[in-house]
């Protein structure tokens, strides 16, 4: 069982001032109840005024990770509220997933070579979704096939995966990556639409930040990214979506610029 704490009351100013809002009290009645209920051999319906979550022991080993994040087995349909049939990623019949690479710094010929090379820095972090269609830096033939970057097509959904978790884009032209990327191939466009894709993993942001491991950098591995689902409708049900995200998207853009450019008189 997981239990999320997110107060303990107190606040988190130096002082620790008490505060009202305290999870501990809820947190422990639950997990002497969820003991109670193990011995009895029932895990059902728990009552609880804290978010928790009952996860099976053989989900938490079945890829020899054994991550204790516990968001990270909280199933996407539940964050994603949908009617519509839920696709793994990993479904080669919609979706290839490519990770990026970095060729080695000093081989001057791996470099400036016009094959566009995307990075962090072209995903700005204002941008909600960012369409890439030049890159900081590029590499040559000869980098991209001496390292393990790849060639991805146009419309590729391109999602930050290392460090910075969750800076979405879609490649707006042929190009590769380095590995702080999982890049998503949309392999039948007659079904999926690739905004519709960049839309859906903006959405699971928190997800993908709760199955994210590591020392020194937080990473999601290739497979956790598979393992992620998106509800799949028609695809003019998709575009329809689409079309309404942007128009909400151009008004805050708009209203972004007004205040960035407003001076009084």
């Amino acid at each position: 069982m997981f239990v999320k704490i997110e107060n303990d009351g107190f606040d988190l100013g130096a002082q620790r001032r008490e505060i009202q809002k305290n999870d501990l009290p809820d947190a422990s009645r639950i997990l002497r109840e969820f003991q109670h209920e193990t011995h009895e051999g029932d895990v059902g319906a728990i009552p609880c005024g804290c978010p928790f979550l009952v996860v099976k022991k053989e989900k938490i080993g079945e890829n020899g990770e054994w991550n204790l994040s516990g968001e990270r087995y909280r199933d996407a349909d539940s964050l994603l509220d949908s009617d519509y049939e839920f696709i793994e990623l990993g479904n080669p019949n919609f979706f290839k997933i490519e990770s990026g690479g970095t060729p080695k710094s000093k081989e001057e010929s791996y470099w400036n070579g016009g094959v566009y090379w995307a990075t962090l820095v072209d995903l700005p972090q204002d941008n909600f979704i960012t369409n890439i269609t030049d890159t900081a830096r590029n590499i040559s033939e000869s980098g991209l096939k001496n390292s393990s970057a790849k060639l991805l097509p146009k419309n590729t959904v391109i999602v930050s995966t290392r460090a910075t978790i969750g800076r979405i884009g879609i490649a707006r032209r042929a190009m590769a990556t380095n590995q702080g990327f999982k890049n998503i191939i949309i392999k039948d466009r007659s079904q999926v639409v690739p905004e519709y894709v960049a839309y859906m993993m903006k959405q699971l942001v928190p997800k993908m930040e709760a199955m994210a491991t590591g020392g020194t950098f937080k990473e999601i591995s290739k497979s956790s990214i598979a393992s992620l689902k998106i509800p799949l409708p028609p695809l003019k049900i998709q575009q329809e979506i689409v079309a309404e995200i942007e128009g909400y998207q151009k008004i805050i853009d708009g209203a972004r610029a007004v205040v960035k450019n407003y001076k009084p008189q």
